[in-house]
């Protein structure tokens, strides 16, 4: 459910993506439309917030100079 991937995504440190995020893309992700994310359907996800992460801190970092 929408709280166990919260706290998956809070232990993962995607400090840029908030409720609100979650809740845009949620049906996006939930490819079978049952309102819950399976296993395969997270880790989708969850590669998607790791790219979106890289290209966040990359942005960041380029920002600092």
């Amino acid at each position: 459910d929408k709280d166990e991937v919260k706290s998956l995504i809070a232990e993962l440190d995607f400090k840029h993506v908030t409720d609100d995020y979650i809740a845009g893309i949620w049906d996006v992700f939930d490819v079978d439309g049952d309102g819950v994310l399976d296993l395969e359907e997270v880790q989708e996800m969850v590669e998607v917030l790791q790219d979106e992460k890289a290209s966040f801190d990359t942005t960041v970092d380029s920002d600092d100079y």
